[in-house]
C-alpha cells in the first residue's frame, strides 16, 4: 500500500463523509479532497512536474498543505515540506541541496521571501502560491488547476514519498528520504497500538511540516477514515480549546511542552466535564515530570 492507495480507498469507500474542517470554510469530504488533489497534480504535470521531481511546501497548517503533498504523490513526485520558521537563506539552502523544481507558498510568508530571486535556486522552475504574494513573481494556485485526467503513478513501497530535513544544529541540514512504505507501515502500527474509530475526531495544531503531526494526525485520519479539524496555528490557545468543544475532538495530539503548560493551567470544571478527548498521545520527545503525571 502506498500513500495514493490512501486517498483512493477513502474516497471510494467514504467519499460523501467529511474529512477536514477549517475554521468559518466549507468542510470537504473525502471525496472532494480526492478532486482537489486531481486537479492540482493535472496542473503540476502542466508545470512540468514529473516522477523523481522534489516540490517544496513553505506552508502553514490547511488544506492546501494537504493536497498539494497527495498531488505530488499522484504524479511521482517527492515532497519537501519546510520548516516555516526558516530564514529564506535557509530556504535557499534546501532548495539547492534538494533539487526543488517547484515551492509552494502564501502570503503568510511576505516577509521571508521578500526580493527573493528564484535563480538563486539552481533547479527551481516555479513558485506556486495559494494568495497573492507581494515582490515576487509566482503561479496562484487556482490558475493551475486543471480538470484534464491524468494517470496516476504507481510508486512501489521502497519509492521515496518526503524528504524531510533536520534542524542542522551540527552543520546543514540533512535531507532524511521517508518512503511510502516508512510512512504507510508507520500508520498501521500505529493504529494497532492504539484503538483509532472511523468517528473518531483529530484535531492539527501542531505544524504540518514534522514528520510527527502529519503521520498521526493526516495520515492516520486518512487511512481510518476520521474527521480532522485544521487549526493553523497553536497561537491563540483558545482557538484550539474552542475547536476541542465546537467539534467534539477525541483524539488530541501534542508534544510534551504543550502538556507542560497545560498542566499547569487551571481548567474549568464545566470544561473538564464537557471534555470530548478520550485519548491524548505525546510525541516527538519523553514526556515526564509534571505533563505526564498531569495527563
Amino acid at each position: 500500500m502506498n500513500l495514493i492507495d490512501l486517498l483512493e480507498k477513502a474516497a471510494a469507500n467514504n467519499g460523501k463523509k467529511v474529512f477536514l474542517i477549517e475554521n468559518k470554510k466549507k468542510p470537504v469530504t473525502f471525496g472532494e479532497t480526492r478532486k482537489k488533489v486531481l486537479e492540482l497534480a493535472s496542473g503540476l504535470l502542466k508545470l512540468g512536474v514529473k516522477k523523481g521531481d522534489r516540490v517544496a511546501l513553505l506552508l502553514n497548517n490547511s488544506p492546501e498543505f494537504i493536497y498539494f503533498y497527495f498531488a505530488a504523490q499522484y504524479l511521482g513526485a517527492e515532497i519537501i515540506p519546510l520548516n516555516t520558521f526558516l530564514r529564506q537563506e535557509e530556504i535557499i539552502y534546501i532548495l539547492n541541496d534538494s533539487n526543488a523544481v517547484a515551492l509552494v507558498t502564501s502570503s503568510d510568508f511576505n516577509q521571508v521571501m521578500k526580493d527573493f530571486s528564484i535563480s538563486r535556486a539552481n533547479s527551481l522552475k516555479n513558485i506556486i502560491s495559494t494568495d497573492e504574494l507581494k515582490d515576487v513573481k509566482s503561479i496562484l494556485c487556482k490558475d493551475i488547476l486543471s480538470n484534464e485526467t491524468i494517470t496516476p503513478a504507481v510508486p512501489s513501497d521502497t519509492d521515496t514519498a518526503a524528504i524531510i530535513y533536520t534542524s542542522g544544529t551540527t552543520g546543514h541540514p540533512k535531507g532524511a528520504m521517508l518512503t511510502h512504505k516508512n510512512l504507510v507501515s508507520n500508520v498501521e502500527q500505529s493504529i494497532k497500538a492504539i484503538n483509532i474509530k472511523p468517528s473518531d475526531r483529530f484535531i492539527i495544531f501542531l505544524p504540518m511540516f514534522h514528520a510527527f503531526s502529519f503521520t498521526v494526525c493526516v495520515l492516520i485520519p486518512l487511512y481510518v477514515n476520521c474527521r480532522l479539524t485544521i487549526i493553523k496555528s497553536i497561537q491563540p490557545f483558545s482557538n484550539i480549546l474552542k475547536a476541542i468543544m465546537k467539534d467534539r475532538i477525541s483524539i488530541f495530539v501534542a508534544i510534551p511542552q504543550v502538556y507542560n503548560v497545560l498542566s499547569g493551567k487551571k481548567i474549568p470544571r464545566w470544561l473538564l466535564w464537557l471534555n470530548p478527548i478520550r485519548l491524548c498521545i505525546s510525541g516527538a520527545a519523553p514526556l515526564a515530570g509534571r505533563g505526564g503525571e498531569y495527563f
